[in-house]
């Protein structure tokens, strides 16, 4: 473009020198028609030249675009593998609270357990007690029987 734009200037001093008086008008023209020959061969260039900044202005743009789109596709995808992470954690941790909480209650439950088994081996304990007292005074009522027996029979048969 800047060769172009060098060319140009180039023709415009040319063409000064056309009005020249030291020249023909036989050489003018001839110096005129290869002005406007190369004035038009410079103006096509050009005209290719702006169609071609145009194209890559607008390939520019697309791969801009493209970039862009990649860019906001990736963030997009990386927010949702983290929200799925973070479900995950979640159900994770929804998880191990619950078997948290069932751990709590089998300890609970076992210690129940215990409890319970204590109370019942105190209570046949104190209705093994209990049964050794009744045994002992029901010997101690016979045993007093007997003696009362013995004593009457030694008062009666006397």
């Amino acid at each position: 473009h800047v060769e172009l734009c060098a060319r140009v200037e180039s023709l415009k001093a040319e063409n000064l020198n056309l009005k020249d008086a030291h020249t023909t008008s036989s050489e003018r023209d001839a110096k005129l028609e290869l002005f406007e020959a190369e004035f038009h061969r410079l103006n096509t260039q050009i005209g290719y030249l702006r169609e071609e900044a145009s194209v890559r202005a607008n390939e520019h743009q697309r791969v801009v675009k493209n970039i862009t789109d990649a860019r906001d596709s990736a963030a997009e995808t990386i927010a949702k593998a983290h929200q799925s992470e973070m479900e995950e954690v979640k159900i994770q941790l929804a998880v191990a609270e619950e078997r948290l909480s069932l751990s709590e209650r089998v300890r609970d439950k076992e210690r129940d357990t215990a409890e319970a088994r204590e109370a019942l081996l105190r209570t046949q304990a104190a209705d093994r007690e209990l049964v050794l007292q009744i045994e002992t005074d029901s010997l101690r009522i016979n045993f007093e029987s007997l003696e009362r027996e013995l004593a009457f029979g030694k008062e009666g048969g006397d």
